[in-house]
């Protein structure tokens, strides 16, 4: 099972339920979630399956966000232990990576390169 679908359906080794239930952000689950994310790109035309997982990307998507948000909030209890300011680039990652999803810009993906190194891990 890809980190994708495990996001998905919600298993309990997922990062979004490692995230919520541990408050831990598992970098090399996000990692790994990205590059699935971003293998999307390479299929051939986006048909009735593939809207499905793309919707659910973007509901991983606004997750993330949701506990980015109350961490952050000095009202919210919820806080990511081992937040670092740093974890934001994974934020910006997850976000390009979608964007060239949906607009099947497969170049753009492979061309992606930062500090974290490229996007699709072989």
């Amino acid at each position: 099972m890809t980190e994708l679908q495990s996001n998905i359906e919600l298993t309990e080794t997922c990062f979004l339920v490692i995230l919520h239930e541990t408050n831990f952000f598992d970098v090399k689950a996000m990692e790994v979630l990205i590059s699935d994310v971003g293998s999307l790109v390479f299929n051939e035309k986006v048909e009735p399956t593939n809207k499905v997982e793309i919707h659910s990307v973007f509901r991983i998507f606004g997750f993330v966000s949701d506990f980015i948000i109350a961490h952050h909030n000095p009202l919210d209890l919820y806080k990511i232990e081992n937040f670092d300011q740093g974890f934001m680039v994974y934020f910006d990652r997850f976000k390009f990576t979608i964007e060239m999803v949906l607009s099947e810009n497969k170049e753009g993906i492979l061309n992606y390169e930062d500090d974290f190194g490229k996007i699709i891990i072989e």
